[in-house]
C-alpha cells in the first residue's frame, strides 16, 4: 500500500536509490513541538494492555499518562500491544540510520516471532497503517500541536518491500533510550499475555521507583473499564509470567493492593547493563 506519494517515487524510495546521498540522522525535535519523552510511549494508554486488542476507533480520547507535563489526546483506532511490538522493530531499524526504516515484510514477521504467512503480512499491514493513521495531539501552556507516530508507510505488495518514515518528535523521544533491542526481545518472550509486555516497558522508562494505586494502574495501561477484580486476577498473573520468563522483579504489591514499581536497568543477554 502506498499514502500520498507518486507510484514512481515510490518505487525508488522502498528500493533505494544509489544516488541519493545518505541524509543526516534526525536526533533533533522541531523547534516548535513540545519535547515528549520515551515515558509518554510506554508509560501511559497509548497502546493498551487490554486482552481485546486494537482497532476500535477513537476521537480526541485523552490519554492516561505518568507525569507528562502535557494534556496528550488520540484519535485513530486503537493501538494495542500487538503495535507497540511493531513500533519498536521500526524505531529499532530507524535509530540506526536517518529516522528511516527499510525493512521485508517476512523478515519483520521473523523478528517479531509471527507466522511468515498471508494472514500475517495483513496483520503486520494493519498495524502499519494504525500507527501511521492515528494522531496524537499535545497541550502545554499556550500551545497544541498535532502530530503521527510516522509520516509514511509505504509497503510493496508483489515482494514486501517496506517503508517507514518515523516522526522526528518520536525519535527525539527515544534518542537517550538504551536497550531497545533487549526490550523488545523481552516482549516477544510474554507473547499472550499483553498487560505483562506492558508492565516491563513501565519498569524500563520510571525514573525512579514509584508507588501505584491497581485503579490508577488500569487508567495507564488503557483498561479504565475492567473490573477491579478481574484486572487484579490479570496482574498477578502477569507478575508470574514475568518472573517465569526470567525478568527480575520490578513489581510487588504491597498490603491494601498498591504496587511498588522499581525502576529497571536494562541489560542484555550477557547480564551487561545497557
Amino acid at each position: 500500500m502506498f499514502f500520498d506519494v507518486d507510484p514512481l517515487e515510490a518505487v525508488d524510495a522502498l528500493h533505494g536509490s544509489p544516488l541519493e546521498p545518505a541524509a543526516e540522522p534526525r536526533t533533533n525535535a522541531p523547534e516548535d513541538l513540545p519535547a515528549l519523552g520515551a515515558q509518554e510511549y510506554f508509560a501511559s494508554s497509548l497502546f493498551a494492555a487490554g486482552q481485546g486488542g486494537s482497532g476500535e476507533p477513537c476521537r480526541q480520547a485523552p490519554l492516561a499518562t505518568l507525569d507528562s507535563g502535557h494534556e496528550i489526546r488520540f484519535t485513530g483506532e486503537r493501538l494495542g500491544q500487538d503495535d507497540l511490538d511493531v513500533f519498536l522493530a521500526c524505531l529499532e531499524l530507524a535509530a540506526a540510520g536517518t529516522g528511516t526504516a527499510r525493512f521485508d515484510a517476512n523478515r519483520m514477521l521473523r523478528r517479531l516471532g509471527r507466522r511468515v504467512d498471508t494472514p500475517g503480512r495483513h496483520r503486520l499491514a494493519a498495524s502499519l497503517w494504525r500507527l501511521e493513521a492515528g494522531q496524537l495531539e499535545l497541550a502545554q501552556e499556550q500551545r497544541r500541536v498535532r502530530m503521527r507516530l510516522f509520516n509514511t508507510v509505504l509497503m510493496d505488495r508483489l515482494d514486501g518491500a517496506c517503508l517507514v518514515d518515523v516522526h522526528a518528535t518520536v525519535m527525539h523521544a527515544f534518542r537517550k533510550t538504551t536497550g531497545l533491542t533487549a526490550l523488545l526481545h523481552g516482549r516477544l518472550s510474554m507473547k499472550g499475555s499483553p498487560l505483562a509486555q506492558w508492565l516491563l516497558g513501565l519498569t524500563r522508562v520510571l525514573p525512579e521507583d514509584r508507588l501505584l494505586a491497581q485503579d490508577r494502574l488500569r487508567a495507564l495501561c488503557g483498561c479504565p473499564e475492567e473490573t477491579p477484580a478481574r484486572f487484579a486476577k490479570r496482574l498477578r498473573l502477569s507478575l508470574h509470567r514475568l518472573a517465569d520468563t526470567g525478568h527480575p522483579s520490578s513489581i510487588f504489591i504491597r498490603p491494601g493492593g498498591v504496587l511498588h514499581v522499581r525502576r529497571a536497568i536494562a541489560r542484555d543477554a550477557s547480564g551487561n547493563s545497557l
